[in-house]
């Protein structure tokens, strides 16, 4: 290799490993700021539950999409044994709670009705259920957990109106802790 042709590579290299130049002052007022997802807005009318929970695929470091989770209130004075449904939207969120019951002479309490039972003065014993083996099957991949369980206690004298149930999972393991 001769003496120019390494001149030119290590150019290259150089020019590579520079900082671009920052963007002019007047084509930042171009710039929008990003558009929240929709799963992330809510309405009056759709307030937001007061137990959520996200679901971060530890072998990709990416959000787990469409993973079944089963809510269940375990012992609280109203609706013991109550469960409701929701799979992870595109940001591995689950925006909203559905009753499981489909009975319709008797609906069951909305998480939020249930929830408020607990800031009035006790604490309620909660689950959540992720079923991930179908997650990793379309993954092309065998877990050994085909689900994982959380449970875990809300408390209405703690002050705290939301409860954030953060799942970190792989196929061979999982963790969690409250978020916030």
């Amino acid at each position: 290799m001769s003496s120019h042709q390494t001149k030119e590579r290590l150019s290259a290299i150089t020019s590579h490993l520079e900082d671009p130049a920052p963007p002019p002052a007047q084509n930042l007022r171009n710039i929008k700021p990003p558009t929240p997802s929709p799963a992330s807005k809510f309405t009056m009318a759709q307030e937001k539950p007061p137990i959520t929970c996200h679901v971060l695929d530890t072998t990709t470091g990416l959000p787990a999409t469409g993973v079944p989770c089963t809510l269940t209130v375990h012992i609280s004075p109203v609706a013991s044994g109550t469960s409701y449904t929701a799979v992870t939207n595109e940001d591995g969120r689950v925006a909203g709670w559905t009753s499981a019951s489909s009975s319709s002479s008797s609906p069951s309490p909305s998480v939020n009705e249930v929830f408020k039972h607990t800031v009035e003065g006790g604490k309620q014993t909660w689950s959540i259920k992720f079923e991930m083996e179908e997650y990793y099957k379309r993954k092309g991949v065998e877990c050994f957990f085909p689900e994982a369980e959380l449970r875990f206690v809300t408390r209405g004298s703690d002050g705290k109106g939301h409860y954030h149930v953060p799942l970190l999972v792989g196929p061979f393991g999982y963790t969690t802790y409250r978020g916030s």
